[in-house]
């Protein structure tokens, strides 16, 4: 249930950014990326955003989520694979001590706005 405060979270990232630009700015999109390490549940963030923006913003914006791959490095034969599942091993040569080079990112990687149109007076 992690997701509900990730959500939470994520909007507030959202508000604070927008309000940052002008009062009136409609948020259109946010583009998240998401390492396959992480555990999250993307369906239940998308939920749980989606419900709290509409809480809060009157509309939920999209929230577009890029799974990043968990990739390793192998100090011992100096491998860098992607693995698809545990175990968390170099597959070349079985080594358990592995470094993860991406597959933890859990990041707003950008937000996309109207900018609201300048009204003659």
């Amino acid at each position: 249930m992690h997701e509900l405060s990730l959500a939470q979270s994520l909007l507030d990232i959202v508000c604070r950014e927008a309000a940052r630009l002008s009062a009136a700015v409609r948020v259109n999109a946010v583009n998240m990326k998401v390492g396959r390490f992480t555990a999250l549940d993307r369906d239940a963030l998308s939920f749980w955003f989606g419900l709290l923006a509409k809480e809060q913003l009157g509309t939920a914006p999209d929230l577009v989520i890029e799974e990043v791959d968990l990739v390793v490095k192998c100090p011992g034969c100096g491998a860098q694979e992607r693995l698809e599942d545990p175990p968390i091993v170099c597959p070349r040569c079985g080594n358990g001590a592995v470094e993860i080079v991406s597959g933890r990112e859990l990041d707003v990687w950008s937000i996309e706005v109207d900018e609201p149109t300048p009204t003659a007076g």
